[in-house]
């Protein structure tokens, strides 16, 4: 009688704490490998970017605000699919080098039903045309609930991190930007690559 208390109570409240804190650390992994990763790519960058004459930087125009639009797919690990996705987003770098940024996105994958994401990243620019991001975001979700014979649609908010690596071509004030961020989400990880063609002013 006492093991089956004891057994009802550890799947009512200790195995449901477990499953948390088992996703929770998984998130907390791959965000730690994330960051390595880009921690990696910003020393790389910054050694060979001390080779830079202090004239080629001068002479290197500086667009303070810059908007563009996004077209690629969205992969979702755990619900293993990949589905076409679009955005635009508008950043505003800071003086004096214009190396740091913050940005507005917005993006629509397009599931069974459209989800939307919005965000506000910080992006730096560890060289004249390579760049990382990093912030937080919400997307929402849309979920069918059926009671009885009833089907209905219901929208769920959720919380987002994105981490990402991009590199800017440009051409005058254009430019392309092929990029790839992974978004860290409480039911899934998401990878999300694609190109950005975008206008600075």
């Amino acid at each position: 009688m006492v093991n089956k208390r004891v057994e009802c109570l550890l799947r009512l409240y200790w195995y449901p704490t477990l499953y948390k804190l088992k996703g929770l650390m998984r998130n907390i992994i791959k965000f730690a490998v994330i960051a390595q990763l880009l921690w990696v790519t910003v020393a790389y960058s910054q050694h060979n970017d001390a080779e830079m004459t202090s004239s080629h930087k001068n002479d290197h125009s500086i667009h303070w605000n810059h908007i563009a639009v996004f077209g690629g797919a969205t992969s979702k690990f755990e619900k293993e699919g990949t589905h076409f996705s679009i955005g635009m987003d508008y950043l505003r770098k800071f003086p004096p080098k214009g190396t740091l940024a913050i940005s507005l996105f917005a993006e629509a994958i397009f599931e069974e039903h459209i989800e939307w994401l919005f965000g506000i990243p910080v992006i730096y620019w560890v060289s004249d045309n390579l760049w990382i991001r990093t912030g937080p975001g919400i997307e929402l979700l849309q979920e069918e609930k059926h009671d009885h014979a009833e089907t209905k649609t219901e929208t769920k908010t959720e919380f987002l991190w994105r981490a990402g690596v991009g590199y800017d071509i440009e051409f005058g004030k254009y430019n392309l930007a092929p990029s790839i961020d992974i978004d860290l989400e409480r039911s899934t990880t998401a990878l999300v690559w694609g190109l950005n063609f975008g206008y600075g002013f």
